[in-house]
């Protein structure tokens, strides 16, 4: 059976990783239900981890191999709030049994079923051979063939993916993304970039050919970037120089690294960002982004990169943002409308029935 990567890292530093392997095992205990999905009765918490913001790639068709590598044609990323959770379930629970309670448990919560694989998955190929093609970044244990089954669902900005097998006992995996989007209108276009991209290229950021001196035109170009370092004071960041080819590789990669300790002296000087926040790079002429043969291309790659070492710190912002904005709404609509319940008569509400039968909804009844 194959070993998660947290397991295969511990075996290969040796004894000194035993502390990192045992933490590695210790999350199972620490995690809890997620609160829309109910666990199996009888099913042991094996595996849990849960980030404020992580993405994966819903898989929305089946693996096959093609010339030796293991491609999904239909896949989606979503990002948001990512829990996972690995169960194992008693010895009486077949994997198919398992999977139809789950088909059943996402129907009673009005999910919609983007893309389900019954026993035919176990045909074709292993979980972990398509571990890189979902891409969940975390490092959770993933695997088995045996009597697989597959299902992504979808309710508003609730993903739940499910993978059910035989290893020993069945085993479920779960994982659920509530996408949280963040509002373009409240975030600069670099922090959105370094969000959706990890990074972006600045061109007003401007020099004198052959020299490291930053021009008096780069100040407002400089100026919003060193407002994403103060609105987000976590935030940390590589400035990377990036030059086209002419002149030599050594000379190249000199010059660029120059320019960017220029930009982060500049940033330290002009707007108090503090320097350990910052780090330098000089990449020379060796990350073109456009062909050095045309004066066009030459200036794309004559740039300064700005690469995000830990964006989510961004995410994590707008998300209390967007909670402190809905919490004083809250307040107001609060406000607003005590007056009229006040002038209601006593009895239950029947919208407050409707939301409890979907909350009671999600618990599990095996067949």
């Amino acid at each position: 059976m194959l070993l998660s990567k947290c397991l295969r890292r511990s075996f290969v530093l040796g004894l000194s990783a035993l502390i990192g392997l045992s933490s590695c095992l210790a999350v199972a205990g620490q995690g809890k239900d997620h609160h829309a999905f109910n666990r199996v009765p009888g099913a042991q918490m094996k595996g849990y981890d849960k980030v404020d913001y992580e993405e994966i790639n819903l898989l929305l068709s089946k693996p096959y191999r093609l010339q030796g590598k293991w491609q999904v044609d239909e896949t989606e990323r979503v990002g948001g709030v990512y829990t996972y959770i690995h169960y194992d379930l008693p010895s009486n629970i077949s994997t198919i049994q398992a999977f139809r309670n789950y088909q059943k448990l996402v129907k009673q919560q009005g999910m919609e079923v983007l893309f389900e694989c019954d026993r035919t998955c176990s045909k074709d190929f292993s979980i972990h051979k398509i571990i890189n093609i979902f891409d969940d970044g975390r490092d959770n244990y993933l695997n088995g063939s045996s009597n697989l089954f597959y299902l992504v669902a979808r309710k508003g900005n609730l993903n739940v993916v499910i993978f059910i097998n035989d290893l020993n006992n069945t085993s479920v995996f779960q994982y659920v993304i509530e996408e949280e989007q963040l509002d373009d209108s409240l975030i600069s276009p670099i922090a959105l970039s370094l969000v959706e991209s990890g990074k972006i290229d600045l061109y007003g950021i401007l020099f004198d050919t052959g020299k490291a001196e930053i021009k008096p035109d780069s100040a407002g170009e400089l100026a919003d970037l060193a407002q994403v370092l103060t609105d987000y004071p976590k935030l940390e960041i590589d400035i990377v120089g990036h030059t086209d080819n002419v002149g030599s590789k050594r000379d190249n990669r000199k010059l660029s690294a120059a320019r960017a300790e220029a930009v982060m002296d500049y940033l330290i000087d002009e707007h108090s960002i503090s320097e350990d926040r910052l780090n330098t790079i000089g990449r020379g002429q060796t990350k073109p982004v456009a062909d050095n043969g045309t004066d066009k291309g030459r200036a794309l790659n004559r740039r300064v990169e700005i690469s995000a070492l830990n964006a989510q710190v961004i995410v994590e912002a707008q998300q209390q943002d967007n909670a402190q904005i809905a919490s004083s709404n809250q307040s107001s609509n609060n406000s607003s409308t005590s007056s009229k319940s006040e002038e209601k008569s006593g009895g239950i509400d029947m919208d407050d029935i409707g939301k409890a039968a979907d909350t009671a909804g999600k618990i599990f009844k095996l067949f």
